[in-house]
């Protein structure tokens, strides 16, 4: 039984690839002389005479790129990962206005297929996380992080403090722990500049579609124009906001994220009461939220974009105006999946914590710089090293954490404060 649901995962993983070989094998291959089995015979005859007498190899490779056919087509079949991303990196803005600016570009006819076949399987629109990670409750549970928000949170932190040596040598080994606090509303991005991009690749994108409007072609303009309302629609969908951010709102509460083990970075974030701010540890957990309208919105959707691809197909002329539009919205959207964004734009809002005494530690031993979070912030370092240490301690070290942990329990047996839970309903 489960031989036979492995292969037929299999099989339909790899329908799309199959399908992609066959669509280009059916729009190339009567240029490049292959002839297939539901043409007659004398069709096949008389279609390999005409190409010999009338076309040699050099008119057919000079043809195709003064006028490229078919290419955009099957170019809008492949990189659909990375639309998926640009619609992560850019969805979940404010409930006002919720519009997420994507260009069109390719790969978004494979990405409109693999979201509804996601749609009918688990329900999940946003991708998977990039990193390996984990979010630990200062005092409480650790959970391995699979939010795509959090990734890229603890990956751009990361590219932001980077460790070095005093001769700017990058610095290997050891611990760096750096302390944070929640500064405003969380589950609202900022609109920095990768947001507000769209503002000059979209208009450049259809100044290069109306180019060709000068002789009365039209088509051109008429497709980046379907296609570009076709990405704006889809990319904001009311269900990127809601799994992106979804978990319930707390004012209080410490939290340590870290790659652990092999890694040498660690971000204490607390929150001193003054937000209500999304709880990290229920935001580490995706929860797909399927429902019947997004289900139908997406069917819809799909249908568009293979209604886009036929007529993509059959354009002939000034082909070259097309790709430089997929070029464009390709090159947007490869910058708005890859480029590192500060935390309020990841609807994180966090700064320094100027509360304590210093706001980061970094030490050449990783124990050393645990004991000395532990003093900063008392917790964090009891928190750190199940990440850390995951085979135990030696006897020493395990003596120096009985001794932590009983500080943190009195002092928790101290604080008898209520902590008030709110349900999110942004």
């Amino acid at each position: 039984m489960g031989m036979n649901r492995g292969l037929t995962c299999t099989i339909v993983q790899g329908l799309p690839y199959v399908a992609t070989s066959l669509y280009v094998l059916f729009l190339l291959g009567p240029k490049a002389g292959i002839s297939f089995p539901f043409e007659s015979s004398n069709e096949k005859r008389a279609d390999t005479q005409s190409e010999t007498s009338s076309e040699s190899a050099a008119q057919l490779l000079k043809q195709q790129f003064i006028n490229p056919s078919e290419i955009f087509s099957v170019l809008l079949i492949i990189g659909g990962d990375i639309v998926q991303k640009a619609c992560a990196q850019l969805s979940g803005g404010p409930k006002g206005l919720p519009i997420t600016p994507v260009a069109f570009s390719f790969g978004w006819v494979a990405f409109a297929f693999g979201a509804l076949m996601s749609a009918f399987g688990d329900g999940s629109l946003m991708p998977v996380t990039d990193i390996t990670s984990t979010v630990a409750v200062v005092g409480g549970q650790r959970k391995t992080n699979e939010s795509w928000v959090l990734g890229r949170l603890i990956r751009d932190l990361e590219l932001d403090n980077k460790r070095y040596n005093e001769d700017n040598t990058p610095k290997l080994g050891g611990l760096s722990v750096r302390f944070y606090r929640t500064s405003g509303k969380s589950c609202a991005p900022h609109r920095d500049w990768i947001w507000k991009s769209f503002g000059l690749f979209i208009p450049l994108q259809l100044g290069v579609a109306a180019a060709p409007m000068y002789h009365r072609n039209w088509s051109i303009l008429m497709i980046t124009a379907f296609g570009t309302a076709l990405a704006l629609t889809m990319g904001s969908l009311p269900q990127w906001r809601a799994e992106k951010f979804h978990g319930r709102m707390r004012t209080g509460g410490q939290y340590v994220l870290t790659r652990g083990n092999g890694h040498s970075h660690a971000f204490v974030i607390r929150n001193l009461g003054e937000d209500t701010f999304i709880t990290l540890d229920d935001l580490a957990i995706t929860r797909p939220l399927p429902d019947w309208r997004e289900r139908a919105i997406l069917v819809t959707l799909a249908v568009l974009w293979i209604t886009l691809l036929i007529t993509v197909g059959g354009t002939k002329e000034d082909t070259w105006f097309l790709l430089g539009v997929g070029v464009i919205g390709m090159t947007h959207n490869v910058v708005v999946a890859g480029f590192r964004r500060q935390p309020k734009a990841h609807g994180i809002p966090i700064v320094a914590d100027e509360t304590l005494n210093v706001d980061h530690v970094d030490a050449d031993t990783v124990f050393s710089a645990i004991q000395q979070a532990e003093e900063v912030c008392p917790g964090v370092g009891v928190t750190l090293i199940p990440s850390f240490y995951p085979d135990g301690l030696r006897p020493d070290q395990q003596s120096w954490l009985e001794t932590s942990k009983s500080n943190v329990r009195a002092k928790q047996e101290q604080r008898a404060q209520a902590v008030p839970i709110h349900a999110n309903t942004s």
